[in-house]
């Protein structure tokens, strides 16, 4: 679930030109906000943007504190708690006492369970279920979160990602999209419900629907506090990814030359643009984004498939796209996933071939 409305102006260039139309602000059930508090959120946002998370810590644990009832801060307070964990040295003696734990995140997990079973409010159990690797265990205290208020959206947004992360389940699909349509239905401009909605159509195949949804995304919460840098940038390269798809590559091209020099994502970055520069026809500067991507990628397959390819069939440089196919197939070891599979396979069966060529024939 981790991810992650007075109204705001829903802009009319990006909404009028997609067909999606929605609106976010800051008057919603679980994240209202004054103006004075929406000042101090943003505050403990951009030191958190900075990475000074203690000081974001200290702003956002008052805050809760003022406002119990209010999801999004404390959503973004258990975010900053993670990242000070992560660092392993959080002044709060508390978090300092889980931050020694063997697994930290694990000990934050225990330790809001517990809070919830103490202290059973909606808050307290949708805090407890984004911590929950398990999805059905995710999924009841969700369930629980409901009982006490069937109206919140936060929570039936919990349940579209508790239900998707379930694969065995055969009606997970339908499920989590009726949540996710319950969540929308009770806030329209939840935010994080709107970027589901988009990754939801692109997995249904729609990937020209899923590309206005994501660009109407992108422009309504443009210098939105509650989206965070990485998040931005990375539904830019999801965009860029569904650009492609749908057959735009010049307009990919131009979204991927707004990201030039961001260091957030740089390997996925460079791989795209290698496949959008492929795509235009321009193969050196498909070849030449793909050699980046392999520096900013280590041990990752695709840059190598990517030059592979671009040796083998374009290029027209056997010896090159055989050192690439040999690279794809060590990276591949171990690789259990069906698309690893599958490409250390078709790596396999070119360097056969190239064998063979060289062999002669028998």
């Amino acid at each position: 679930m981790r991810a992650a409305v007075s109204v705001g102006l829903c802009a009319a260039a990006a909404c009028g030109s997609s067909g999606v139309r929605w609106e976010t602000g800051w008057d919603s059930e679980y994240g209202r906000f004054d103006a004075q508090l929406r000042a101090e959120y943003r505050a403990a946002r951009d030191f958190a943007e900075a990475g000074e998370w203690e000081s974001s810590w200290g702003l956002l644990v008052p805050l809760t504190r003022a406002h119990p009832y209010n999801l999004q801060l404390a959503v973004d307070l258990q975010e900053v708690e993670l990242e000070l964990l992560a660092a392993r040295s959080p002044a709060d003696p508390a978090l300092a006492a889980l931050a020694r734990e063997p697994d930290p995140e694990e000990a934050l997990r225990k330790a809001y369970a517990e809070r919830a079973e103490a202290d059973a409010t909606v808050v307290n159990f949708v805090l407890a279920a984004r911590l929950e690797s398990d999805s059905i265990a995710c999924q009841h205290l969700l369930d629980r979160a409901l009982e006490l208020d069937p109206g919140c959206a936060w929570a039936h947004y919990g349940q579209a990602h508790a239900l998707l992360r379930q694969r065995g389940k055969n009606d997970r699909w339908l499920e989590a999209g009726e949540a996710l349509a319950r969540a929308l239905e009770l806030d329209p401009g939840h935010v994080g419900a709107r970027r589901l909605e988009a990754w939801m159509r692109a997995q249904e195949g729609a990937v020209s629907v899923a590309a206005n949804y994501l660009a109407a995304w992108l422009e309504v919460t443009r210098g939105d506090p509650r989206v965070t840098t990485v998040a931005r940038i990375t539904a830019e390269l999801d965009l860029a990814l569904f650009l492609l798809l749908d057959g735009r590559p010049a307009r990919a091209r131009e979204l991927l030359a707004g990201l030039e020099g961001n260091t957030v994502a740089r390997g996925r970055r460079l791989a795209l643009l290698a496949a959008t520069e492929q795509a235009l026809g321009d193969l050196f500067a498909a070849l030449d984004a793909a050699r980046r991507a392999e520096g900013a990628m280590k041990d990752d397959l695709l840059p190598h498939l990517q030059q592979a390819v671009l040796y083998e069939y374009w290029l027209e440089d056997d010896e090159a796209a055989e050192r690439q196919w040999r690279k794809v197939t060590e990276l591949s070891r171990g690789n259990t996933e069906l698309s690893g599979l599958l490409q250390v396979l078709r790596a396999q069966v070119m360097l056969e071939r190239y064998e063979q060529a060289r062999d002669g024939p028998p």
